[in-house]
């Protein structure tokens, strides 16, 4: 056999079946398998989620992307580019989603940087510590009020970004594997991408101008509290400052303790003195979580 027809059978035995398209009947039924899914397994809050001002489409959170996954039996690779610089950490991800028999069925791309304004900044625990810290560290950030309040002053000072590096990193792996469930699953006509990826200047507007979006469990608490006639209660008998207090003691992360502390402006249930103390302890809170 000369040399061209060894060739010639090289590039016959790489020659790929081309992948038949999916029948009208496959995709109804991975359709109504999804609607399953969502009705019987899924729950709200949890899963997934409707958040004010960001429209009717439910939004696919990162443990109602797992249970997708596991409804097809699809495993995950992710692929971390790391782009940190000096004074910022920052991950880039594709996320791969595999078939039980290894096909690559598509990805999806996400990242995160400290330099986020949720992961900059933080609230100063004391006036003394904001005084202390460097010009270029510190900033005074405005914060609309609500419900007729006037806007007010906000003292923040700079995070560590190595000490982010890990929860932004787990954020860009979520983003991504959000991003490649929903595009591989064909999930996208039934769930928005997660909210924290919409601009907080669009929320704000939705939600004419009452503050930045706040986690679902703090809408619910605020909306039930100023819906009660004897004041200063919330729905399980708590005072709103006991149960925003919880939230604080809860939070797992800076972005969860924010979006408490953003909200206090909102509720006309708190003295002035309760949102002091509410902010104090937000900064504390802070302060334990981004020191491990």
């Amino acid at each position: 056999m000369n040399d061209n027809a060894v060739v010639a059978v090289q590039e016959q035995a790489q020659v790929v079946e081309p992948v038949k398209p999916i029948k009208a009947s496959d995709i109804r039924k991975q359709v109504n398998m999804l609607q399953d899914v969502m009705q019987s397994v899924m729950k709200k809050g949890s899963h997934y989620d409707v958040i004010p001002g960001a429209g009717d489409k439910p939004v696919l959170l990162k443990p109602g992307a797992e249970k997708i996954m596991m409804t097809f039996q699809l495993s995950g690779e992710p692929e971390i580019t790391d782009l940190s610089d000096e004074d910022s950490v920052r991950y880039r991800v594709k996320y791969r989603l595999i078939s039980p028999s290894g096909r690559d069925l598509g990805s999806g791309t996400g990242q995160c940087s400290t330099n986020e304004e949720k992961y900059k900044w933080r609230a100063a625990v004391c006036q003394e510590e904001f005084d202390e810290t460097d010009s270029d560290r510190k900033r005074v950030k405005w914060r609309k009020g609500g419900r007729g309040r006037p806007p007010y002053k906000v003292n923040q000072v700079r995070t560590e970004p190595e000490d982010l590096a890990n929860t932004v990193l787990k954020m860009a792996v979520k983003r991504a594997m959000t991003a490649a469930v929903l595009q591989v699953t064909a999930a996208s006509d039934m769930f928005e991408q997660d909210i924290e990826e919409l601009p907080p200047e669009v929320l704000q507007r939705e939600q004419q101008g009452e503050g930045e979006p706040a986690t679902s469990a703090v809408n619910e608490s605020l909306n039930k509290a100023a819906a009660k006639k004897k004041q200063g209660k919330t729905g399980t008998g708590k005072t709103v400052f006991a149960d925003l207090m919880e939230q604080i003691e809860r939070a797992k992360d800076v972005d969860d303790v924010n979006l408490v502390l953003d909200q206090l402006r909102d509720n006309d249930k708190l003295s002035d003195d309760e949102i002091k103390r509410l902010q104090h302890s937000g900064g504390l809170k802070v302060k334990e979580i981004v020191n491990g």
